[in-house]
């Protein structure tokens, strides 16, 4: 796969996953939000697993380990942001959720000492406050929703930076299945010991779980899985970052909300960092003659 192609992939997984802010924010209202996302990635790892099942085979001991331990921070993560958008706005909580361009290159240093690229951090930090411009219009008074979004982004970091290892050693479908398969059953185990499950489930809420796990769960993740082994783990968590970028065009397109010109700049400046990272500026050497 080329890296154009990884990266059109992530798009569209990064487009899912902005829709996911607004149908989560209103699912949690009446739903036990682990709960949510223990049902949502259980269901989106059947999704992965036809897509995955010539691959069963390829299955080991170290596949299994190493995803169970990466899974228990991600279902942690994705946990931690749907309770966290339950008392912060869903744009507040894309912001928050993505300082994991930031994390990630921390992550990566600190378990495979490797050294992030200046431009790279830059691009970062542009991202940043380019979703920033997006989605903060009253400032960042951090409240109790922001700190469980903030744990919650620390714990996807560490998801991205090593989960694109694993995906460019085994088949990255069956790498994705394992992960939503074990980050979903973490959710419904740990569930019912510190939330209160329902005895009924409304239609809408039915709906709501089934477009979270097809879409935003196993056609997101599968699609990722591929972007993350041509792309490093460092240039995935900028791209994400259009995260903001998708889920203030749905905003304004659900709620028919404007678009002020800070958004305007700060969109620029999310496209702006990820056109940095993904080509090489560097002057190419004459060939000796």
């Amino acid at each position: 796969m080329t890296k154009s192609k990884g990266t059109i992939l992530e798009l569209i997984a990064t487009l899912f996953w902005a829709s996911s802010f607004v149908v989560t924010k209103g699912t949690t209202d009446g739903f036990p939000p682990i709960l949510l996302v223990g049902l949502r990635f259980v269901l989106g790892s059947f999704v992965v697993a036809f897509f995955a099942r010539k691959c069963f085979k390829e299955t080991s001991k170290d596949l299994i380990i190493k995803i169970f331990i990466i899974s228990v921070f991600y279902s942690a993560g994705v946990a931690l942001q749907t309770i966290g958008i339950k008392y912060t706005s869903p744009g507040r909580s894309a912001f928050i959720t993505a300082a994991y361009c930031i994390f990630v290159p921390i992550i990566e240093l600190i378990l495979f000492k490797k050294k992030p690229q200046l431009l790279t951090v830059l691009s970062a930090i542009v991202c940043l406050l380019g979703v920033g411009l997006i989605v903060l219009d009253n400032g960042l008074d951090v409240d109790f929703g922001d700190l469980y979004t903030l744990a919650g982004s620390i714990c996807m970091a560490v998801e991205i930076g090593t989960f694109g290892r694993i995906a460019e050693k085994y088949d990255n479908k069956l790498a994705s299945f394992y992960l939503l398969l074990f980050s979903g059953l973490v959710a419904c185990v740990v569930s019912p010991f510190i939330e209160e499950i329902p005895t009924s489930i409304s239609t809408n809420t039915i709906l709501a779980i089934l477009y979270l796990a097809i879409a935003c769960s196993g056609v997101a993740m599968m699609f990722l899985g591929l972007a993350q082994t041509v792309l490093p783990a460092s240039t995935v968590s900028i791209i994400l970052g259009f995260e903001a970028v998708f889920a203030a065009i749905i905003s304004a397109i659900v709620y028919k909300e404007t678009f002020a010109f800070r958004c305007i700049i700060g969109c620029l400046l999310v496209f702006l960092s990820t056109f940095v990272v993904l080509f090489d500026f560097k002057p190419k050497k004459d060939k000796k003659s």
